[in-house]
């Protein structure tokens, strides 16, 4: 999974500027797309990818090539007639430059064409001699701020020296509460600069959702950034997207302390969260469903599913258990539950009062299936 990782990410500066024989200057790619070739039957004919690395031209013949977390690299090229031609380990490259953009292409088989497009990379204005490095993230908390229509928009990353394995690289909690939608989730991070450019690489490896920003500028605690955004369609290109980063405070131990203590206490669903699919079951309807919550003063908790399966008029009551340990997370916006076989899930809060709780969690089905469902319930004492 490390590998589809970095993939994503590779970060690259690309300096071009068509100057007689030679490129200069500096461009930055904006994604891919895999052509399908004509003969090939029921597949997509176009697919876009994430893809961000560095290509710097240092001389008429030599060039910088960064990755995301990686060491820089020197290659080759050719650059005649217009043409550019450079290879990467095994990989063949060919570039043109229209409208100011560099345009790469790859033939990678007999099924498919590749081809990257970078542009001119935007100017950044961080001091290269005073760069942010991993300490000004660890155990901090930051809210991104853009439009609403942003997938990224109200997304919250508390970053933690904790490493995950097996990638060895830090860990991220991801977590999102608008509206009727939410979630809480894990991830890794990768911090990264190259001159006065600063990238910051999120792999949320619960939903393969990656995304890498481009830092800018930096005004007291906040970040301004660029980040290329799908809209969900991976058949179009992704837009670009202007957003601002900005530190959080994490709430006081006072603060949570209040909420522990509205949460202590029994919980009931008031509507029927556990998900029913006839056509994936062995059974006709599930019926008289109950899902339950106790957290205990002594940060235990257990999880109660129950109902009853109806097949050909017959009943076959099920039900589950999980127990485990909680804690609300110090940025009061989710709650972490560890199983006793130590499996780590979140229950991110919408809301938590005394006598009533609002939350966004996965709930799977009772039967034996893979069906699952990431809901908002609603729970009263």
């Amino acid at each position: 999974m490390e590998k589809k990782f970095l993939s994503f990410l590779i970060l690259v500066t690309f300096s071009c500027i068509l100057i007689g024989q030679n490129l200069e200057g500096t461009y930055l790619s904006k994604y891919g797309v895999r052509i399908t070739n004509e003969h090939i039957r029921n597949e997509p004919y176009s697919v876009f990818y994430n893809v961000n690395f560095i290509f710097d031209f240092i001389s008429k013949d030599s060039l910088a090539f960064k990755t995301l977390g990686d060491t820089l690299v020197y290659l080759k090229y050719k650059f005649e007639n217009g043409k550019l031609e450079l290879k990467i380990k095994d990989a063949s490259l060919y570039g043109t430059i229209i409208d100011n953009q560099l345009i790469l292409t790859n033939t990678d088989s007999e099924k498919y064409t590749r081809i990257v497009y970078l542009e001119k990379i935007q100017p950044s204005y961080l001091d290269s001699c005073k760069m942010p490095d991993y300490d000004m993230f660890f155990n901090t908390n930051w809210l991104i701020e853009t439009t609403s229509e942003s997938k990224n928009f109200g997304i919250n990353y508390t970053f933690l020296e904790e490493k995950i394995e097996p990638f060895d690289k830090n860990k991220v909690i991801i977590n999102k509460c608008k509206g009727d939608y939410g979630f809480t989730d894990e991830g890794i991070f990768i911090l990264d600069s190259y001159k006065n450019h600063l990238f910051l690489g999120i792999y949320n490896y619960e939903s393969l959702d990656e995304s890498v920003f481009h830092f800018y500028n930096l005004e007291k605690s906040t970040f301004y950034a660029r980040t290329y955004e799908f809209g969900g369609n991976w058949q179009k290109p992704p837009r670009i997207k202007e957003l601002k980063l900005s530190k959080k405070k994490f709430k006081t131990p006072e603060e949570i302390k209040k909420m522990e203590a509205n949460l202590v206490g029994k919980w009931s669903a008031v509507s029927n969260p556990i998900p029913f699919n006839s056509s994936s079951s062995e059974f006709e309807k599930l019926e008289d469903q109950s899902y339950e919550l106790e957290f205990k003063e002594d940060k235990t908790f257990k999880i109660l599913k129950k109902g009853v399966f109806m097949k050909n008029g017959r009943k076959n009551p099920k039900k589950q258990v999980v127990r485990g340990i909680w804690k609300i997370g110090n940025t009061g916006q989710y709650i972490e539950l560890m199983s006793k076989n130590l499996i780590q899930r979140y229950m991110t809060i919408n809301t938590l009062t005394k006598d009533s709780l609002k939350v966004f969690y996965v709930v799977k089905v009772l039967d034996e299936n893979s069906v699952y469902s990431r809901s908002f319930i609603e729970f009263v004492k």
